[in-house]
């Protein structure tokens, strides 16, 4: 069962600038998103990639820091849904790391995400957008959804990130 493909596409169409400068799907006029798929594509793109990460996690795992990647992109862009989005997509990796690392979790030991990987996603996070969103008055779906981002941080890691 290979999702790599759709996490792949899904990725892309966060994260690239469109092929075509002038899509048919452009419905908005800002320059700021011009260079991007529309807002409401790339919100779905978000939350299709939050679900496989979800519903696929050991699949997802692979690519635990390129999606870290992807929530701090999103979360450090102007737009209000995809910042959100990007909070969730965060939400969800970090509660499929604390779920594989369950005492009960039936994901093997030797195929669990290494600590020290789960230190750097988190790391990235916690030097990048995580505390200016936790701190955005402006928008407290966003505050409260980065709230419950950071609670899904491995104990183990959180024991072992820098402190500042």
């Amino acid at each position: 069962f290979e999702l790599g493909w759709l996490l792949q596409l899904c990725i892309s169409i966060i994260t690239l600038p469109k092929q075509e400068p002038h899509s048919d799907s452009d419905t908005n006029t800002g320059a700021a998103n011009s260079l991007y798929e529309p807002s409401p594509v790339r919100v779905e793109a978000l939350q299709v990639l939050a679900l496989l990460v979800k519903g696929y996690f050991t699949l997802a795992q692979t690519s635990l820091l390129e999606l870290g990647e992807v929530a701090c992109k999103c979360m450090e862009e102007p737009d209000p849904s995809i910042q959100l989005h990007g909070a969730r997509l965060l939400e969800e990796t970090g509660s499929g790391i604390v779920q594989q690392h369950k005492p009960d979790s039936p994901t093997p030991l030797n195929q669990r995400v290494p600590v020290s990987q789960v230190v750097t996603f988190w790391s990235r996070m916690l030097n990048g957008p995580l505390p200016g969103a936790l701190q955005n008055d402006e928008h407290p779906t966003l505050q409260t959804s980065t709230c419950d981002a950071a609670s899904s941080i491995l104990p183990a890691a959180f024991n072992s990130l820098p402190l500042r």
